[in-house]
């Protein structure tokens, strides 16, 4: 999915992450922070379950906040502007399970090799979508069914609301095995615990 997710930040944020890097006379947005280069308006998945400090949620809160592995959520500012005039340096994020708060990501979070508990998130695997809802799914099958069970299909289908669009390596009868009770997990697991 790195992949991806790389190929499609470079092909559709590529003009904002230049203007980000190099920004000319006065900054607007922050420069590119992490190994995924992130940027004002990416999509992006947090990965690890944490205390927020408090002074890292705006607005102010009275106690700290809270981010479970597996949220999604934009990159949405700080964008510099007249009310904001300072210069931006830092990440501020809005997750979807928590609108109207962003958690703020300073340049410290990322360590020297550009990790973070953040990566993009215009493709996600199945896994890392569990647990999240979306409008439209778009489910990709790879030829091979090693990986595929029913339970995986299963999850990766409940993920949508309204839509599912199914694309497929190969012919569609290939699949048709897949139906049958021992291509389940636990139908493996029985037959095969070790």
């Amino acid at each position: 999915m790195d992949t991806i997710n790389h190929m499609i930040h470079q092909r559709y944020k590529a003009k904002q992450i230049e203007t980000a890097r190099n920004p000319g006379k006065y900054r607007s947005i922050p420069k590119p922070l992490g190994d995924d280069q992130l940027v004002y308006g990416d999509k992006v998945i947090n990965n690890s379950n944490w205390s927020v400090p408090k002074w890292r949620v705006y607005p102010k809160q009275d106690q700290w906040g809270y981010l479970a592995n597996g949220e999604i959520g934009m990159v949405v500012g700080h964008r510099r502007t007249k009310k904001r005039d300072w210069y931006p340096e830092n990440l501020e994020i809005e997750f979807s399970t928590q609108q109207g708060k962003t958690f703020t990501f300073y340049p410290g979070d990322f360590d020297d090799e550009g990790q973070a508990d953040l990566e993009l998130a215009y493709a996600l695997t199945v896994h890392k979508a569990q647990g999240s809802e979306f409008e439209v799914v778009f489910l990709v099958l790879p030829r091979s069914p090693l990986m595929l069970t029913r339970e995986l299909i299963y999850t990766a289908l409940t993920r949508q609301v309204h839509n599912v669009v199914i694309f497929h390596q190969g012919p569609a009868a290939a699949r048709q095995p897949l139906s049958s009770a021992t291509y389940t997990g636990t139908g493996r697991w029985l037959n095969n615990p070790f």
